[in-house]
């Protein structure tokens, strides 16, 4: 055997290593993409949970959201629903606007993450996102934080899928 033929089958079982590493990476990176997304939806979950569990520990929490709820006129614009809050106490208004600040959170946070989500958990996402802030209390609340944050990434994917669905969007 000659030196180029001893060249030859090193620089095959060079590729061949290196084609072995490349395979071992592409594994890796689909094992590290699938358990980095079932943790956001473990995450998400837990998340629910826990706010469903502040709902219906927090009495004012529970409070304010049957006041708001009370006061809803699906013929109002979002200004007039507004005004109608008058009735929620300083206390009631804030805990209202931290559990939503929080769940918005927690939805913004699968919003940023969704291209590790499978079909299925975005279609989930999808209609999370259209129950809660297409009608009722959490709606408004969504309405009036938008005015503010008009051009949060977050924000326009929200209220494009609202539009989409016809839902929960006023004109402001």
């Amino acid at each position: 055997m000659n030196w180029s033929a001893i060249g030859a089958i090193s620089e095959l079982l060079g590729a061949l290593a290196v084609l072995g590493t490349l395979i071992y990476l592409t594994i890796q990176i689909r094992q590290t993409k699938s358990e980095l997304s079932q943790a956001i939806q473990q995450d998400s979950e837990n998340a629910d949970r826990e706010l469903g569990l502040e709902l219906l520990r927090n009495r004012t929490l529970r409070d304010a959201t049957r006041k708001i709820s009370g006061k809803l006129d699906a013929g109002s614009d979002i200004l007039s629903q507004l005004q109608k809050f008058g009735e929620l106490s300083d206390d009631e208004a804030s805990v209202f606007h931290v559990f939503n600040a929080i769940r918005f959170r927690q939805i913004a946070e699968s919003i940023r993450n969704i291209d590790l989500l499978s079909e299925e958990r975005i279609e989930i996402l999808h209609k999370k996102i259209v129950f809660t802030y297409g009608s009722g209390p959490s709606m408004i609340w969504f309405n009036s934080y938008r005015s503010l944050q008009r051009s949060d990434l977050v924000v326009r994917y929200v209220n494009s899928l609202l539009k989409e669905a016809g839902v929960g969007v006023t004109n402001n």
